[in-house]
């Protein structure tokens, strides 16, 4: 019925229970419309990358109701929790623990040497039996029709140009009041940064 407050709900909720309100009013849980959405998948024609696409749906499915630690290293808030909990733990730290914060940008390090996900089981791209890896370093060069290579060429654009900027996950802020939209995570036109850009 909601789909932002359902998912910002479901987000504070990392234990359970995800319910969701439906369009017609009735009550579900995210895990059975998930499971609607994949028995749909699996009636698709499928190449071998859809076909890997659904196994490891179903799998992740099974796991969040029966045993959500297999998920280390192949879900990524559940890997993460895992992180961040142990380091809780062997720390005795508080969740309100600055040094918490550090960890959970550092999380997102892409640099294998800082990552902290090194030594965790499954994390790797090589370790997910994926149908095929594609050549291209994705971490240089993103697919061309997502909004990560609108920020990745916003970053390009304002490298050396001295202006504030911020760049968060939908919506990029570039100078005086300037702004650029990236609430579809397919929708990539670069044309839209020519304004930033000094003449």
């Amino acid at each position: 019925a909601d789909p932002v407050r359902a998912m910002r709900a479901l987000s504070h909720a990392p234990d359970g229970p995800w319910p969701v309100e439906l369009m017609d009013g009735r009550p579900n849980s995210a895990l059975d419309v998930l499971g609607i959405f994949l028995e749909a998948a699996k009636k698709l024609d499928l190449d071998a990358d859809g076909e890997w696409t659904v196994r490891a749906w179903e799998e992740t499915l099974i796991a969040l109701q029966k045993s959500p630690d297999a998920l280390i290293g192949k879900l990524d808030w559940v890997t993460k929790r895992f992180l961040l909990q142990s380091f809780v733990d062997a720390e005795r730290l508080s969740w309100e623990d600055p040094w918490l914060e550090s960890l959970d940008l550092e999380y997102h390090n892409l640099n294998p040497k800082r990552s902290l996900l090194t030594g965790i089981p499954g994390a790797k791209l090589a370790e997910a039996d994926l149908p095929k890896v594609a050549k291209r370093d994705y971490l240089i060069k993103p697919p061309t029709n997502t909004r990560a290579a609108l920020r990745s060429e916003a970053m390009r654009s304002i490298l050396h140009q001295r202006m504030s900027y911020v760049i968060d996950w939908d919506l990029i802020y570039i100078g005086e009041g300037k702004q650029i939209q990236l609430d579809d995570p397919f929708a990539c036109d670069p044309r839209s940064l020519n304004s930033f850009r000094e003449d």
